[in-house]
């Protein structure tokens, strides 16, 4: 009976003791659950954006100008006006001239002007130096030659003044050439501002004494190739006839106001 007694107790012993461990492993497969009920966290809808603002760029650096160019900047308008001949016989010297201004307006610029033949003006770019040049090739004869440079007053005008005598005759060309003075670093040269070319009809010049028409048929004979001591003859014999006519109407003249003044007396 005890042997009986202490066995069962063995059994019940490992009967609770599987018991327990078949327990353990249940309650460890299960997933835990609180009594407490956790909140699932509400997150907040994603907030627009504002668009990247963009990175400011710098202005690109501007290239600096050449000493020219700053000195170019430098130079104001002003009007030029001119005489042009239009027409004009060969060997007869006629005057040109040109005057300069920065405050007078070409119409009042151009009505200062002396020499004759027709009047024109330009505007133009003006510096504190100008140098101005009148050209006409082989066809002219221009006195002063080349380059006539000048300082140019801001009030008064600044006048250049040529002799021009025509070689050659049909149409031919002068042209004003007007030029700034411009100092860069030292050194001096210029720059072209304006050149105005002006077409003028040359002539043939007409004598205007006996010197000259006796020249003139000289060197019409010539061009025709006649011979020099036949056309003198020629000359003289019209000299001297019209000499004779000269006297003979003077001395007829005479007698009538002689004439007329015995009638009076008369």
């Amino acid at each position: 009976m005890k042997r009986l007694g202490r066995a069962s107790r063995i059994t019940i012993a490992a009967v609770v003791i599987v018991a327990a461990v078949l327990a353990a492993v249940f309650l460890l497969g299960k997933p835990y659950r609180s009594s407490f009920q956790h909140a699932t966290p509400t997150l907040a809808p994603p907030q627009p954006q504002a668009p990247p603002t963009p990175t400011p760029t710098s202005p690109p650096t501007p290239t600096p100008n050449s000493p020219l160019d700053l000195q170019l900047k430098k130079m104001v308008q002003g009007n030029i006006a001119f005489n042009n001949p239009e027409k004009m016989q060969v060997g007869e010297t006629e005057p040109i001239e040109a005057k300069l201004a920065l405050t007078i307006p070409a119409d009042e610029l151009m009505g200062l002007l002396t020499a004759a033949g027709k009047r024109e003006s330009a505007s133009l770019e003006v510096s504190d130096h100008m140098q101005a040049t009148l050209t006409g090739g082989a066809a002219f004869d221009v006195s002063p030659a080349g380059p006539q440079s000048q300082w140019i007053s801001k009030d008064a005008p600044t006048e250049w003044h040529w002799l021009v005598t025509p070689k050659l005759t049909g149409p031919q060309f002068l042209t004003l050439t007007v030029d700034a003075i411009i100092a860069i670093n030292g050194d001096k040269d210029t720059r072209n501002i304006t050149t105005l070319t002006r077409p003028i009809q040359v002539d043939v010049a007409h004598p205007h004494n006996e010197e000259e028409w006796v020249a003139w048929i000289k060197d019409q004979g010539e061009a025709f190739g006649w011979g020099w001591g036949a056309l003198a003859a020629v000359i003289a014999v019209v000299t001297g006839f019209w000499h004779k006519m000269r006297g003979w109407l003077r001395s007829k003249q005479g007698k009538n106001e002689s004439k007329g003044v015995d009638e009076n007396q008369g």
